[in-house]
């Protein structure tokens, strides 16, 4: 995949966390809080989930929680700076803070559990791509204050182009609960699953037990999303498309709705004006690094840029 698309993608995604954090009742929390961790100079890095569902949903992403990775610091630190906030340890070792609908998961990056089992053997952020499951996890983006944000990525951006799931390190304690993960995300998204990721189900599914990937939906997402009748065409379909070809990505059957369940809402919505506006401003955004770049060098130095405006006062200014 061309260089030059996954610069754009970086650069849409760094609008849309701005926008978020700006804008959306928990980005103002989300801010504060890295903004607290920053004054303590902590590097504190958003993971995962929050920042692929900003990417398939744009700002107005309603995310289930938000993971956070730290360095620098103690987790004994980290967790004095939220003395005053409800919380409670979570899976990865480290604290869940509540605020309102949209908790928080906060860990050290030497927590993590391939940098802790020797998977994955260089503990830094730039590697910490490389320490998940599924590729549409395998990124790391750092918010700053007062300076451009930092992205590590590692098949992220190249998954949601492609529409494909796949295995970024097959290594992990908890099979099951990453069958679950992954035919979930590909159903709701629908999404392939990739060769590897396939093969792994199929592998697993040989053993797996229907009524522990309920108890594991249960635990993971408070609901039952997939039943065993779902499994079970899931996996049949999988292995029938791997004997024909196990090279080629794997496409899901389309779920049959159960008595009394209700269709999944779709993300798409007539564009107001504002939606608008919005898209013209991400685009901007995105083309103009170069600009903003070269502004920022010299600026202070060179009174000829100084006439150079990204944001033109006929954009920002309503005409009487």
């Amino acid at each position: 995949m061309a260089n030059s698309t996954i610069h754009e993608c970086e650069e849409m995604l760094r609008f849309r966390v701005r926008r978020y954090l700006n804008e959306q009742p928990w980005g103002v929390e989300l801010k504060n809080t890295l903004r607290k961790l920053e004054l303590e100079g902590c590097s504190a890095y958003m993971v995962g989930g929050f920042l692929r569902d900003l990417m398939l949903d744009g700002p107005s992403a309603n995310p289930r929680d938000i993971d956070i990775v730290f360095d620098r610091i103690s987790p004994d630190q980290v967790e004095f700076l939220f003395w005053n906030q409800p919380k409670r340890k979570n899976r990865f070792g480290g604290m869940r803070i509540n605020f309102g609908d949209c908790p928080l998961d906060i860990w050290s990056l030497e927590d993590t559990w391939a940098f802790r089992n020797k998977k994955v053997h260089q503990i830094n952020f730039s590697t910490f791509p490389e320490t998940t499951f599924l590729n549409v996890d395998a990124i790391a983006f750092r918010w700053r204050h007062n300076s451009e944000a930092e992205i590590f990525s590692r098949g992220f951006f190249e998954g949601l182009l492609t529409q494909t799931l796949e295995i970024n390190l097959e290594d992990n304690p908890f099979p099951e609960t990453c069958i679950v993960r992954s035919l979930i995300m590909a159903s709701a998204l629908n999404f392939k699953i990739g060769p590897k990721l396939a093969t792994y189900i199929s592998r697993h599914s040989k053993d797996v037990c229907l009524k522990e990937l309920r108890k594991i939906q249960n635990a993971h997402y408070g609901s039952v999303k997939l039943d065993g009748d779902d499994f079970r065409e899931y996996f049949d379909a999988i292995c029938a498309q791997l004997s024909r070809d196990k090279k080629a990505a794997v496409s899901l059957p389309g779920r049959q709705l159960k008595l009394e369940e209700k269709p999944a809402k779709t993300n798409k919505r007539k564009k107001t004006f504002t939606g608008w506006v919005s898209e013209i401003a991400e685009t901007f955004f995105v083309y103009t690094k170069p600009v903003r770049r070269l502004k920022k060098k010299f600026v202070k130095t060179s009174p000829t840029i100084n006439v150079l405006n990204v944001h033109p006062q006929w954009l920002t200014k309503i005409p009487d």
